[in-house]
């Protein structure tokens, strides 16, 4: 499981709370995750923990909006798949009463030059002015960079994305169900980010490849250049929790800069 939070200074108690409650909400579900992927218990990680009686997260419904997702196709940055899928996003979390829009962005697509691409922000209690935010990419590579077969760097459509992309979209599907049944002070919003990972051409020696965090670098560009309203006092980004080993080392230069200070 990939998990990075922010949080601001200041914090309450009471906002710690609501904040640890997703956190365990979203541990739980990726461990349910990594056992039905598999099909069996990983050797090499601990059985994860039961969820609590009282949560109700459902993980065999997360897993079946994960494979509703994946059976849309590859969703590529400005693809049928992808459209298809803002389709399936919109639909789902405005029947849950959410407000859901489109943060349109002009990008680079490496094989088409300028297109339209989107954030989709979704929002639970949108009149709260103090919020937590909690994100995911929505897009799919266009190729699985490890293939061999180097004929696949020039070919959509040979990277499904069911962890790297639809494991985090599933889990925020879910837990929408649930969001309004939180009271508290804060609203909530899911943010979708499209073009984290629109990449053809990889960095090497010779050259410097396509762009990375398309969607996030706008979103953050936005809300700094255009400040809303409300303000984000703690941010969560999941990322390929649908892994039942994953297995990614430690950034150092994360290692170098990260916060020692308690919580």
């Amino acid at each position: 499981m990939m998990l990075f939070v922010v949080a601001s200074n200041g914090s309450s108690g009471r906002k710690w709370v609501v904040l640890l409650a997703l956190l365990l909400v979203i541990g739980s579900v990726a461990g349910a995750w990594a056992l039905q992927q598999r099909g069996r218990r990983p050797q090499t990680t601990a059985k994860p923990k039961p969820l609590p009686k009282e949560c109700p997260i459902d993980g065999d419904s997360a897993m079946e909006t994960l494979k509703k997702i994946c059976s849309l196709g590859p969703r590529i940055s400005d693809s049928p798949a992808m459209k298809r899928q803002q389709k399936f996003i919109r639909e789902h979390f405005e029947e849950l009463g959410a407000k859901v829009t489109m943060q349109e962005f002009p990008g680079r697509h490496p094989l088409k030059g300028m297109v339209t691409l989107a954030n989709m922000i979704v929002e639970f209690h949108p009149e709260a002015t103090e919020r937590i935010l909690i994100c995911c990419h929505y897009d799919t590579r266009p190729y699985a960079s490890a293939d061999p077969d180097y004929r696949a760097r020039t070919t959509e459509g040979l990277f499904l994305g069911a962890n790297d992309g639809a494991s985090g979209v599933a889990l925020l599907c879910e837990m929408g169900k649930h969001i309004s049944d939180i009271k508290c002070n804060y609203g909530v919003d899911f943010v979708f980010f499209d073009a984290e990972e629109l990449i053809y051409n990889e960095a090497s020696v010779m050259s410097a490849g396509d762009p990375y965090f398309l969607g996030s670098t706008y979103f953050a560009e936005q809300y700094k250049k255009n400040p809303p309203k409300h303000t984000y006092k703690w941010g969560v980004l999941v990322d390929m929790i649908g892994d039942a080993d994953l297995q990614i080392f430690q950034e150092q230069h994360s290692v170098e800069w990260r916060d020692t200070r308690p919580l």
